[in-house]
């Protein structure tokens, strides 16, 4: 019985990875049948998705809940840097990593204000990926 409590403790604290890299027509639809389905959601890779726009994400974020650790918009061409930045700013407080490589959408004040805004509320850290 001992072992079934471990299993199953060691299973609440396993990453939930939901991963639509390489997807590029995937829908907002789509996406939100997909999250929905494993919450909490601790890693979300939507690399290449051209539908996704900062809406979605935004849409989204309920669902997703507050444990992303990861968010990865690899190629993501169909994103706003100002959408964006404002999102990552304020949402997802255990965000760690994020991953804006191929989306020339965002700048470098776009990501500085990131960082600011993350540190002035107290947020983790973010490591920004964007090459």
């Amino acid at each position: 019985q001992e072992a079934g409590v471990a299993m199953d403790s060691l299973a609440q604290n396993l990453p939930v990875i939901v991963d639509l890299s390489d997807r590029p027509e995937v829908t907002c639809q789509e996406m939100f049948d997909l999250l929905s389905a494993h919450r909490p959601i601790t890693v979300l890779r939507l690399d290449g998705c051209r539908n996704i726009t900062c809406q979605d994400v935004k849409r989204a974020s309920p669902i997703i809940g507050e444990q992303l650790v990861e968010l990865s918009l690899a190629r993501c061409t169909n994103l706003s840097g100002d959408e964006l930045s404002e999102l990552i700013s304020c949402e997802f407080p255990l965000l760690q990593t994020l991953n804006v490589a191929g989306c020339d959408q965002f700048s470098s004040g776009h990501l500085a204000k990131i960082v600011f805004f993350r540190n002035m509320k107290n947020l983790s850290q973010v490591r920004i990926m964007t090459g």
